[in-house]
């Protein structure tokens, strides 16, 4: 009998964002370690139809040295998206400018005069009373996840679908000659903020995890 398994994984401000506006429909991680290549021609796939990776030779052995999962799951699974929180005393903040009136969303389990909000809702200022998405408690998560695939590959492979699915939105608008273009495609912002997320040079180099994931609505 299949077991369904829950995991945390921490979200970034613009995944959040992107899952609470409907549009993310794919997380991407590193793979850690990244595979190595063991030899000229080795290629890297699903090993016995998963749900393990595994480098091949070019005439399809398997090299069983350096099989890997995917750490998050695999389909069917759930995922608690931990996000930066912070749990304050319900009613007007007047002493944080540009903060609006609070309004009790998620309650505090430990206190019911306390209420919990997101920094990806931009509702506060000053990262230092931001607590970290690690210590986010299950009963503070808003963002439950199942999992519906899990692939494997190079992160600069990905295609424009894909990048639309990790949460982007192409906002290319052809010029009056339709030989150029304005703005940038979804692939485009998503190489940028891969980067920006994981360090120069990451866009090129990484392989990693492509989870597809489903929103389960009304929380867990």
């Amino acid at each position: 009998m299949t077991t369904t398994r829950e995991r945390a994984i921490n979200l970034r401000d613009w995944e959040v964002r992107a899952i609470q506006a409907g549009r993310l429909k794919m997380l991407v991680r590193p793979v850690k370690p990244q595979p190595v290549s063991p030899g000229d021609g080795a290629y890297f796939d699903a090993y016995n139809g998963g749900p393990e990776w595994t480098w091949w030779t070019p005439d399809n052995r398997q090299y069983l040295s350096q099989i890997i999962r995917c750490p998050y799951g695999q389909p069917g699974d759930r995922l608690r998206g931990r996000e930066a929180w912070q749990s304050v005393p319900f009613g007007p903040h007047r002493d944080w400018p540009g903060c609006p009136d609070l309004r009790p969303r998620k309650t505090c389990e430990l206190n019911r005069a306390r209420v919990v909000i997101w920094r990806a809702d931009g509702e506060m200022p000053g990262p230092e009373i931001w607590r970290p998405s690690i210590h986010m408690p299950r009963w503070a998560v808003r963002n439950w996840l199942e999992i519906t695939e899990v692939r494997c590959g190079r992160v600069q492979e990905m295609s424009e679908d894909e990048a639309v699915a990790a949460g982007f939105v192409s906002t290319v608008t052809m010029n009056e000659d339709h030989d150029d273009y304005y703005g940038s495609y979804a692939s485009e912002q998503f190489a940028r903020q891969y980067d920006a997320d994981h360090g120069e040079g990451a866009w090129e180099r990484d392989w990693v995890w492509m989870i597809g994931v489903k929103r389960i609505e009304g929380g867990k």
